[in-house]
């Protein structure tokens, strides 16, 4: 499942981020991936938006989210 967040009156993507389910030998896990926001949209909680519908939409499945450190 992906969510994607637009700027209708420019046309443009503003951010996006996908939720993956595992399913296992022995349960079921979710992993938050690809979270992106455009450059001139940064600092303005749409990334934390996206993460937070994620876990929403996850449930209560275990989430993960890992993130590299520069970003």
């Amino acid at each position: 499942m992906t969510y994607v967040i637009e700027d209708e009156t420019k046309n443009i993507i503003v951010a996006s981020g996908s939720l993956v389910i595992e399913h296992n030998l022995f349960e079921k896990l979710s992993h938050i991936e690809n979270i992106v926001t455009h450059i001139d949209y940064r600092g303005q909680g749409h990334a934390k938006t996206i993460i937070n519908a994620l876990i929403k939409e996850a449930g209560e499945l275990k989430v993960d989210l890992y993130c590299d450190e520069k970003n």
